[in-house]
């Protein structure tokens, strides 16, 4: 997380005793995880924290399960054994908002704005200008981009949608995945030839295996190069960004900045679940998996020029519905 951010996360107290007593137990931390006595405070389901995503909150049952909302917006226990969704709560210090009215449509804005790719924060959106006719990212050919991560040199961004065709993770998932696979000789490939090199780089892309409970760390056990990917399992910052439900309300996202929003309900990781199968993002954020011979939904994940090769913008806000755009 980008140090400007650090810094104005402060120190707060989270409720974590038995979800019949959360304040038995209380902590003081930067980050934390909703108690379940906030969520019915705010009204549990269909409410404002009720995303339609699956998340854990930070109280147990009082024997050996946690709590966690489910993505019908219900509370359930689950076993802490296995992986779930993680929802972070941070208490911020005041800051200035020069516009906005915090709704959907019209976001809060802080004062200072980025001017190029070295000031942007993770979660910020960006326009990328696209030369393909195939209309992956519409009629304006930009295609918009959310932060998931920076480093000295580069900002890693995904797409915010899907490709405009569905394809095949790959004829055989007995190996790892290599830039020789069928999705990357088909789909991706073709998408990254139509952004311009001078605004990309290369990165590197955990591609290890994520079996059931296995840490996060083990996706960094196997590694590649490239200069495009998928999303992988330890950035499953999915959920509702993009909403690929197959309603035809969006509730928590503006339908007018997916790229191609109902193609396909399902897309592909860059991590296997086993020998034979492949991690997939389900319309609700969950994570599940698939032979990777089926064909799925494509959002690709590349690496913007920053640092000694800082790209500036031209205009934009960083917001979903007004992102930066690149010189």
């Amino acid at each position: 997380m980008d140090s400007s951010i650090q810094n104005n996360i402060l120190n707060s107290t989270f409720n974590v005793g038995i979800y019949t007593d959360v304040d038995e137990i209380i902590t003081t931390q930067k980050v934390g995880l909703l108690d379940e006595a906030q969520y019915k405070r705010a009204g549990e389901v269909d409410s404002y924290l009720d995303t339609k995503d699956y998340f854990c909150l930070g109280n147990g049952d009082g024997f050996s399960n946690v709590r966690c909302v489910y993505i019908n917006g219900q509370i359930n226990d689950f076993s802490p054994s296995n992986a779930g969704g993680v929802r972070a709560v941070i208490k911020i210090s005041d800051i200035t908002i020069s516009e906005g009215d915090g709704t959907l449509a019209n976001n809060y804005q802080v004062a200072n704005k980025a001017t190029n790719t070295s000031e942007v924060q993770v979660g910020e959106y960006i326009n990328v200008p696209y030369s393909g006719s195939d209309n992956v990212c519409g009629s304006d050919n930009m295609c918009t981009f959310r932060i998931i991560s920076k480093n000295n040199n580069s900002i890693k961004v995904v797409l915010n949608g899907l490709l405009s065709t569905t394809s095949k993770w790959a004829d055989d998932a007995s190996d790892n995945i290599t830039t020789s696979d069928l999705i990357y000789a088909n789909v991706l490939n073709g998408f990254i030839e139509n952004i311009d090199d001078k605004y990309i780089t290369t990165g590197t892309y955990g591609v290890g295996m994520y079996e059931p409970g296995n840490g996060y760390t083990n996706l960094q056990n196997i590694t590649i190069i490239a200069n495009v990917g998928l999303p992988i399992v330890e950035e499953m910052f999915a959920g509702n960004d993009i909403d690929l439900s197959s309603s035809s309300t969006k509730v928590f996202v503006d339908e007018n900045i997916i790229e191609n929003p109902i193609l396909s309900s399902y897309y592909w990781t860059m991590n296997r679940y086993n020998l034979s199968d492949v991690r997939i993002v389900s319309p609700s954020g969950g994570l599940n998996y698939n032979n990777p011979s089926s064909t799925l939904g494509v959002r690709p994940v590349i690496y913007l020029k920053s640092g000694t090769s800082t790209i500036t913008f031209t205009g934009g806000e960083g917001t979903p519905n007004s992102p930066y755009v690149l010189q």
